[in-house]
């Protein structure tokens, strides 16, 4: 298991309601939930009356994460940790399988071929995925160091769960936000994410009272001053009903090089990008600048942009385009 990004935030709190659950793993729909003496089926899953005895558990007294998670679209219990129970608990990687994807075998430790995740979705369906192959073949057979995790407030987990490899050397997998309590485990959301095997930082931001899902994919990394052409790309996620949604991709650094893109100006121009994001009450600011340099390393001039992305009913509108489209690729046709 690898360990990935920082600590960010978490998100608002929407309270617990009763319910009749099977032991194992329980899904519930947005606005849908299958309530004593009733008998409902949520997309191939049936949850059955069990006598109303069975309550989604609640966090422990005095414990605000209730308060600040979101409600939990899957709910995955945990064997009993005995007489040395704490309110923390951490999950093997065979568990966070388990979660995602109910038809994980934990004797076998595979994943069947075309896994449906908890809340019914077909992730290997996703057009993200197209074009790769399983890392080991199907059924995939799970190794250490499949799971990346990034860490979040309240608990709360970014999970990539990587079994695709793309011919790129790009890897991709299942995303999902996940919360761990100590006699259950809770996803929040599922979603399919493809970058960088062993660089692509996973974050949890907050965004007001949102919880903001982050993955930063390194393609810059020869240092400052490199002239090679590359991007670090900030893959921006919503949960939404169940699902972790692709809501923006907003790039932190780029190189580019354009030949005779300046005025008066023969010979390789050097441009960077650079940006920085900051995170607030249903939006994200942006500040971005690129600059444009000759063979030297001489600056020959600079440009600068505030953009926002603001959510509005569940999406991420962007106020205007990046500004390395309108200096570099206008400058790469002069």
């Amino acid at each position: 298991m690898r360990r990935s990004g920082g600590p960010g935030g978490f998100a608002r709190g929407l309270g617990g309601k009763r319910a009749c659950l099977e032991p194992g793993l329980v899904r519930r729909g947005v606005g849908r939930l299958a309530w004593c003496g009733t008998l409902a089926a949520l997309g191939g899953l049936w949850l059955t009356q069990t006598g109303c005895t069975a309550r989604i558990p609640r966090s422990l007294d005095g414990d605000l994460t209730r308060r600040v998670a979101p409600v939990p679209a899957c709910v995955l219990r945990l064997p009993p940790q005995g007489k040395t129970s704490s309110a923390s608990r951490s999950l093997r990687e065979e568990q966070y399988w388990k979660l995602v994807f109910p038809s994980f075998d934990e004797r076998r430790q595979e994943l069947p071929e075309n896994a449906r995740d908890c809340a019914g979705r077909g992730v290997y369906d996703s057009p993200t995925l197209s074009g790769s192959r399983a890392l080991r073949g199907w059924p995939f057979r799970i190794k250490e160091g499949d799971v990346v995790l990034g860490a979040g407030g309240s608990r709360l987990r970014l999970v990539w769960l990587r079994t695709q490899a793309f011919p790129d050397g790009t890897a991709g997998g299942a995303l999902a936000l996940v919360r761990t309590l100590p006699d259950h485990a809770e996803a929040y959301g599922v979603g399919v994410y493809r970058g960088p095997a062993e660089r692509s930082k996973l974050r949890i931001e907050r965004m007001g009272s949102e919880v903001i899902p982050t993955v930063q994919a390194e393609g810059c990394t020869e240092g400052e001053g490199s002239s090679r052409p590359c991007e670090t790309l900030l893959h921006v996620f919503l949960p939404r009903q169940g699902q972790l949604k692709l809501a923006a991709q907003v790039p932190l650094e780029r190189v580019g090089v354009a030949r005779n893109a300046e005025p008066g100006m023969g010979g390789a121009i050097t441009y960077r990008l650079s940006s920085s994001p900051k995170f607030e009450a249903n939006r994200i600011r942006v500040q971005e600048q690129v600059v444009a340099e000759d063979s030297m390393g001489r600056m020959l001039r600079r440009a600068e942009l505030e953009r926002v992305f603001t959510l509005v009913e569940g999406e991420l509108l962007e106020s205007e385009p990046s500004l390395w489209g309108r200096v570099f690729e206008s400058g790469e046709g002069g």
